[in-house]
């Protein structure tokens, strides 16, 4: 079978843009160019903001829409103190009827939370991902978190729709005894392809799929499972890990499989989410974020199984709400 490279996620920024007279909207101006420089990071995210590239023959409005309609996510970053810019309509009613997600990003002023302009896009029908953010010193912040969040729809559906799709015939073609085999498109997604390395359902449900429905067994199914719950038992009753680790890690999943070849691609993301689980079960769950986020920079799209991308995504606003609901019970 052969391997199909995969775009980035493509993410247009919608914002009111430069202008002189009006140099109040310097904070939107910004938080604009900061979150593309953030989002730039992530090599399978490529934003895109008209200041980034002057080459273009066309008309700045006629780019811009051009660029939009090529955009797997639109987010709309607005401030509640002024009307919505006529240019940014466009753009939100292009993005509709082209029937790109849209993610809406409203700061607050000092008079108005945001709610008003929140109920102005509820009346266009903008029924989703409309977010007020709270009062913040980093916006950038609670942006990101928030993508994060809403990310994993937008980021299955991007790949089931620019990966091939494979009915059980094909399935069944596919060489299972191949040293090098890790699945890496979208049918991914379907339960019965992690049997092809090892993974049980239970630990399909619970790490993958973040399914925790339904009674857990007490015993493990496979060497997979065995290696990741002795692991995470192991840090949840805070005894002392051995210095290898990981490396005992990779040993149960070669166990599991014997003809399968682990890239170190691979590797290096099991090992950055077991430092997350570490993290978080040391009661650094902002740590375990910033590992977690720092993987997703560096993560190799092409090398790297796209379920354990989407199952990356996840995690990082996981342990944001964690964060939050403690800080609250804290007060």
């Amino acid at each position: 079978m052969r391997k199909e490279k995969l775009r980035p996620l493509r993410i247009f920024i919608s914002s009111a843009m430069k202008n002189p007279d009006k140099p109040e909207r310097k904070r939107i101006l910004e938080l604009r160019t900061s979150l593309n420089d953030r989002l730039t990071k992530y090599q399978f995210i490529e934003p895109f903001i008209l200041e980034q590239d002057i080459s273009s023959i066309l008309e700045p409005e006629t780019e811009y829409l051009t660029q939009l309609v090529d955009s797997n996510l639109v987010i709309v970053l607005l401030d509640s103190e002024y009307p919505i810019p006529a240019g940014v309509q466009i753009e939100i009613t292009a993005a509709r009827n082209h029937q790109i997600p849209r993610l809406f990003c409203i700061l607050p002023s000092k008079n108005d939370k945001g709610s008003k302009m929140q109920q102005q896009l509820l009346a266009q029908g903008e029924n989703n991902w409309v977010q007020v953010l709270p009062r913040s010193e980093d916006y950038l912040d609670e942006i990101e978190n928030i993508l994060f969040n809403q990310m994993v729809t937008t980021f299955k559906a991007f790949f089931n729709k620019n990966s091939p799709i494979f009915n059980e015939e094909q399935l069944n073609t596919i060489n299972s005894s191949d040293e090098s085999f890790v699945p890496d498109t979208s049918f991914l997604f379907e339960k019965t392809m992690f049997k092809k390395i090892g993974l049980s359902k239970e630990m399909i449900r619970t790490r993958v799929f973040h399914d925790t429905l339904g009674r857990k067994r007490d015993a493990a199914d496979s060497p997979i499972d065995e290696s990741v719950s002795n692991l995470i038992l192991r840090i949840f009753y805070n005894k002392r890990l051995p210095f290898n680790w990981d490396k005992l890690m990779f040993l149960g999943i070669q166990s599991a499989n014997p003809k399968t070849t682990l890239p170190e691609p691979l590797k290096k993301v099991l090992t950055a989410k077991l430092k997350a689980v570490y993290l978080f079960f040391s009661s650094k769950p902002k740590e375990a974020s910033k590992t977690l986020k720092e993987l997703l920079r560096n993560a190799e799209i092409n090398e790297v199984p796209t379920w354990m991308l989407q199952d990356t995504l996840i995690d990082p606003p996981q342990l944001t709400k964690y964060r939050s609901r403690r800080k609250e019970s804290a007060e």
